[in-house]
């Protein structure tokens, strides 16, 4: 039983890295989409620009959970 939910777990967690990557990308291409349409300069790409950052910072995330063994 602790060995299906510990595989669960696993999966669910690679599916969720995987869609934050996936967002993560998604989300930078639009960033730079804008910059090249207002102007890296501009006050709405820098914002974006900050807000990229945060989301690229893993500590920005929220608690991580310890490793399992």
């Amino acid at each position: 039983m602790q060995v299906a939910a510990r595989e669960a777990l696993r999966r669910a967690t690679e599916e969720s890295v995987d869609a934050t990557v996936a967002a993560y990308q998604d989300g930078s291409a639009c960033v730079e989409l804008i910059a090249g349409l207002r102007g890296k300069d501009h006050a709405l790409t820098l914002s974006l620009r900050r807000i990229r950052e945060g989301m690229s910072n893993p500590a920005a995330r929220g608690p991580q959970m310890p490793p399992t063994s």
